[in-house]
């Protein structure tokens, strides 16, 4: 009877092993189910982050021929709204929208039933299309914010081996996604042990009174020296801001500071602040400098997680992403002048991307 026992036991023990040294077979996909790509409309940059997807995710995935089927409303809502309708989940992989207009529609028309990896959205959080950016359901992709190492790197870029100055931040508290953006830049900065100057404004004026402020502390004050000390009282970091540095203004994204930023500018004019807006149209002065991800990176950085999901890894696995290269906008004075309203086409210019 022992011997027997003993030789149940050495066979479920084999048994075991074997199905330890067994690994689990990978998702097999029905490569003739289409990738539906969505466009809302003929957007030069969306296009480009299109073709950089298509391009990089049929390198990626070779394993066999994808289907990748792009639909183009021509910038017509009802179009737009046939084009998701007709849309079905039995006969599509995943869906890919590119912007904010082609994303609303995919996740209003099915969310939930199909795999959905966005590209070029800023909040997909407040958009309601996932509760977290970080640990995603069933939709994912590639946010259209700048992260704040790459904003404040491009400012250290900028002032070679000089010290840092005087960092100002101008914000209003009244829009999620701004204020989520500016809250990550002043983290980066305590993390960082950088000391800087806030000023919360509600309207134009308080705006331009604050830059003016931070102008006058950057050319009359001292150098600042001192210790960051953490909510929880771990040990402290010491900040060194020097008088003689070089300055920088972060403006925030939201609707009052981007309607005051010719005051801002006006307020700034004899100053030497590095200023950054998050959005190329609203470079309107000397110094002025904004950040956009290439469509390249994007669409490259999309293609990666797509490749991903189809090799086995689970999209619940693959959060939210930031492109890896941005293109820098700085300002152009064609006439001489800082006083002209300036645009991305005709003021802003296009400079090389940066990798940081």
């Amino acid at each position: 009877m022992k011997k027997i026992i003993g030789f149940i036991m050495l066979a479920v023990m084999c048994v075991s092993f074997a199905g330890c040294g067994s690994k689990e077979e990978a998702k097999v996909f029905d490569t003739s189910k289409e990738i539906a790509v969505i466009l809302y409309d003929n957007d030069e940059y969306n296009s480009s982050v299109k073709d950089s997807f298509a391009e990089n995710l049929n390198k990626a995935y070779t394993a066999q021929k994808l289907n990748i089927s792009v639909k183009n409303a021509k910038g017509d809502d009802n179009e737009l709204e046939k084009i998701v309708s007709k849309i079905s989940p039995e006969n599509t992989l995943f869906a890919v929208p590119v912007g904010i207009e082609a994303a609303r529609a995919a996740y209003k028309s099915f969310g939930g039933q199909i795999p959905i990896f966005f590209a070029n959205v800023a909040n997909p959080v407040l958009e309601g299309f996932m509760a977290d950016k970080s640990t995603p359901s069933n939709t994912t992709g590639v946010l259209s914010t700048v992260p704040a190492n790459y904003v404040f790197n491009n400012f250290l870029n900028s002032i070679g081996s000089s010290s840092v100055g005087h960092i100002g931040i101008i914000f209003n508290t009244s829009e999620i996604t701004p204020m989520e953006s500016t809250n990550y830049f002043k983290r980066y900065l305590d993390l960082n042990s950088y000391y800087y100057t806030e000023s919360v404004v509600s309207n134009t004026l308080e705006a331009q009174q604050a830059a003016s402020k931070m102008a006058y502390k950057a050319s009359s004050g001292s150098s600042v020296v001192g210790e960051n000390v953490s909510a929880d009282g771990a040990a402290s970091k010491k900040y060194e801001n020097r008088q003689d540095g070089a300055n920088m203004l972060y403006l925030s994204d939201d609707s009052v500071v981007r309607g005051s930023v010719k005051e801002i500018a006006h307020a700034l004019a004899g100053s030497d602040f590095y200023i950054y807006v998050s959005n190329p149209e609203d470079i309107v002065g000397k110094n002025f400098i904004s950040l956009k991800p290439t469509s390249v990176s994007m669409g490259k950085n999309l293609a990666d997680m797509a490749a991903q999901y189809l090799n086995g890894t689970s999209i619940q696995l693959l959060p939210c992403r930031t492109a890896d290269e941005f293109d820098e906008f700085a300002y152009l004075d064609k006439n001489s002048s800082s006083e002209n309203t300036n645009t991305q086409d005709n003021n802003a210019q296009n400079s090389t991307s940066q990798n940081q």
